[in-house]
């Protein structure tokens, strides 16, 4: 953890991160404020599987038994906290890009965020 972090400099990171990985676009990069946090978000289009990323440990992205590449958009929201970051996570074929938005804000609009940690920590 980070005491230090901002919604900023997390969306900058993951770009940073991202931006390298063979065939991936990044679509957007931002803040928002979710449940009166500020938040980075950051989406991407890259190949995989509809349902995650494709690996790319050899420099192209490599598709696995029984699962064809195919155009997946990733969603990322981070929201840091004094004690952790709370990371949201969404895969969807690109081309569910649209019902996906939907999903994710029905999520955000439902968030009750606290900036002191939880006792209960849930994966």
């Amino acid at each position: 953890p980070d005491p230090d972090a901002t919604a900023e400099g997390l969306a900058a990171g993951l770009v940073n991160r991202l931006e390298n990985f063979p065939g991936l676009r990044v679509l957007s990069t931002g803040t928002e404020t979710i449940a009166g946090a500020s938040a980075a978000r950051v989406e991407v289009s890259a190949p995989g599987f509809g349902d995650a990323l494709a690996p790319t440990g050899l420099g192209a992205p490599i598709a696995l038994a029984g699962k064809a590449l195919r155009p997946t958009r990733r969603v990322v929201i981070v929201v840091p906290r004094r004690d952790d970051m709370i990371t949201l996570l969404w895969h969807a074929p690109e081309d569910d890009a649209g019902a996906l938005a939907g999903v994710i804000r029905d999520v955000v609009k439902s968030c009750a965020i606290r900036q002191d940690r939880s006792a209960a920590i849930s994966y």
